[in-house]
């Protein structure tokens, strides 16, 4: 199969794969595993990453504030 036709198989399932509870997502990666021919964790690895041009939201480490901020 072709890098392009790859990627663009991997983009699709992975919007899906973003949205989905745990059920589906298991069936999700079932799908990518049988049409890839790759195994399980590889595909967790690769249907995690953030789609490009995406950013992680910015999260405050540590304990929350006890007090309310002014």
């Amino acid at each position: 199969m072709e890098e392009k036709v790859k990627r663009y198989l991997l983009e699709s399932f992975r919007k899906r794969y973003h949205r989905a509870g745990r059920k589906d997502k298991s069936a999700i990666l079932e799908e990518v595993c049988q049409l890839l021919t790759c195994h399980r964790k590889h595909a967790i690895r690769v249907m995690r990453k953030r789609p490009a041009g995406r950013k992680p939201q910015p999260q405050k480490r540590g304990r929350k504030s006890k007090y309310q901020e002014s």
